[in-house]
C-alpha cells in the first residue's frame, strides 16, 4: 500500500510542477517580450515595438484576471472570444494543479500519520 501511495505522491508532484510552471511562464511578460523581439513581430507584422508590447501585456492581464476589456483595444471579438477559452483553460489547469498540490499534502500526511500509528501500536519483541 505505501508503493501505491507513493506512486500517487511522484505523479502528482511531477504532473502539479508541469503545471505550475505552465502557469507562471504564461504570466511572465518578459517571455513574451524576449519572443517578440527575438522573432521580430513587431517588424513582421508592421506594426510598433510598443503596440506588440501593450498587446502583450493586455494578454498577461487578462490570463491573470479574465477580464475580456483588458482585450477589447488590440484585439477583435473573434480573437477575444478564443482568448475566453483560453482563459477558461488556464483556469482549469490552476483547478487541476492546486487540487493536486493538496492532494498530494494529504496522501503524505496520512501516510505519515499511518506510520505513527504503526509505531505506537506496535509491540516491541
Amino acid at each position: 500500500m505505501k508503493r501505491f501511495y507513493s506512486v500517487i505522491i511522484s505523479i502528482c508532484v511531477i504532473l502539479g510542477t508541469l503545471l505550475a510552471f505552465i502557469d507562471f511562464m504564461s504570466l511572465d511578460i518578459s517571455y513574451y517580450n524576449n519572443f517578440h523581439r527575438d522573432n521580430q513581430i513587431a517588424q513582421q507584422a508592421d506594426l510598433s515595438m510598443e503596440w506588440v508590447d501593450n498587446a502583450s501585456k493586455s494578454i498577461v492581464d487578462f490570463l491573470d484576471s479574465g477580464e475580456e476589456s483588458i482585450l477589447q483595444k488590440y484585439f477583435n471579438n473573434r480573437e477575444v472570444s478564443h482568448m475566453r477559452d483560453v482563459y477558461y483553460l488556464f483556469k482549469l489547469n490552476r483547478t487541476v494543479y492546486m487540487s493536486l498540490i493538496i492532494l498530494s499534502i494529504v496522501v503524505v500526511g496520512y501516510m505519515t500519520e499511518m506510520d505513527l500509528m504503526r509505531s505506537t501500536f506496535t509491540p516491541e519483541a
